[in-house]
C-alpha cells in the first residue's frame, strides 16, 4: 500500500463513485428532504483544535428539530473513514495518513457538496477557511441553488488550538492506537489565511450573515448584509477582531486549560513509547511556549 502512494497512485473514477454510492450518498442522504423555507448553508470556520464539531453539531441538531430530516452536516476529516487504504495507513504512520490520502478525500467531499445542494436540504460545512477561493466557489455554487449562505467563525488563540489538536491526537491513540494528527504547519496556515478569507467573505459578499463567536460562546463581531453596510470597512473590522484573538495575551483560564491540558499530554506520552517523536518535541515545544507567555 505504501507502493501505491510512493507513486501517486489516486483512487480511480469508478472507485470514486462505487465509495460514494454504496457508503457516502447512503449514510447522509437516506430520508433527507428539502425544506419547506429557503434551504441554508451554514458554515462553521476556525483553525483546527478551535472546536468547531461542537458547533457543528449544534447546527445540524437546531436544523433538524425545526423541521426533521432536513439538514446534514458535512466535514472533510469525515470522508477519510471511507477511503480503503486510510486504516492501514494510519497504522503504518498515523503522523502522515491525512496528508497521503487528501487528493481522494477532496474527490470525496467535492461531491458530496454538490449532491447536497442538488438534494436542497440545509447544510451545516464544517470548515478552515484556509483557502478563500475555494470558499468563494461553493458558496456561489450554494446561491445559485437558492441557498442563504452564512458563517459563523471561531475566534481562539492559536496556542489553545493547537494544544487541543495534541491532546485529542493523544487520547485517540491511546485508545484506539492510532489518531487523527494535524500537522503544525497546516494549523498554522490556516491561522494566518483564516482572517484574510473572513474579510473577502463580507467585502466580496460570499454571503449574507457572519459572526465570530469564542469558545464559549460569545459573540466577538456579528455581521448582515445590507444595501446600508460599508462592506469594506465592516470587512476590515471583522479581519482585525480574529487577528486580535489570534495574537492577544491567553486570559488566565486560558492559560490554566493549556498547562492542564499540556501536562495531560505528557502523561499520555509517558505511558506510551510508541508515540512519534514529531508529537512528543511539539508537546514539549508548547509547553515551553506556555511557560514563555507568562513573562509577556
Amino acid at each position: 500500500m505504501e507502493k501505491l502512494y510512493q507513486h501517486n497512485r489516486l483512487l480511480s473514477d469508478a472507485e470514486i463513485d462505487t465509495i460514494l454510492e454504496r457508503e457516502i450518498y447512503p449514510r447522509y442522504f437516506s430520508g433527507i428532504t428539502a425544506p419547506s423555507s429557503q434551504p441554508q448553508l451554514i458554515y462553521i470556520a476556525g483553525q483546527p483544535g478551535s472546536g468547531k464539531s461542537t458547533r457543528e453539531q449544534h447546527y445540524t441538531d437546531a436544523l433538524n428539530a425545526h423541521e426533521p430530516h432536513t439538514a446534514i452536516s458535512i466535514n472533510c476529516d469525515d470522508m477519510r473513514q471511507y477511503h480503503p487504504l486510510f486504516l492501514q495507513l494510519q497504522h503504518d504512520d498515523d503522523i502522515t495518513a491525512a496528508i497521503k490520502i487528501n487528493p481522494d478525500n477532496a474527490r470525496f467531499t467535492s461531491r458530496l457538496i454538490q449532491r447536497s445542494y442538488e438534494t436542497g436540504c440545509h447544510v451545516v460545512l464544517e470548515g478552515t477557511f484556509r483557502d478563500t477561493n475555494s470558499v468563494e466557489n461553493t458558496a456561489e455554487k450554494y446561491r445559485k441553488h437558492n441557498y442563504a449562505v452564512r458563517a459563523q467563525v471561531l475566534a481562539v488563540h492559536p496556542l489553545i488550538s493547537r494544544v487541543g489538536v495534541l491532546g485529542r491526537y493523544l487520547k485517540e491513540r491511546k485508545i484506539y492506537g492510532v489518531g487523527r494528527y494535524t500537522l503544525p504547519s497546516a494549523h498554522d496556515t490556516t491561522v494566518y489565511n483564516l482572517p484574510h478569507t473572513v474579510e473577502d467573505f463580507i467585502h466580496k459578499g460570499y454571503g449574507s450573515e457572519l459572526s465570530i463567536i469564542n469558545r464559549e460562546n460569545q459573540t466577538l463581531f456579528s455581521y448582515t448584509a445590507d444595501c446600508e453596510t460599508d462592506h469594506k470597512s465592516t470587512a476590515k473590522a471583522a479581519q482585525a477582531t480574529l487577528k486580535y484573538h489570534h495574537t492577544r495575551p491567553l486570559t488566565p483560564e486560558e492559560y490554566l486549560f493549556a498547562q492542564h491540558s499540556l501536562d495531560e499530554c505528557i502523561d499520555l506520552t509517558l505511558h506510551d513509547t510508541t508515540v512519534p517523536t514529531a508529537a512528543i518535541d511539539e508537546v514539549l515545544a508548547l509547553k515551553q511556549q506556555l511557560e514563555k507567555s507568562l513573562s509577556l
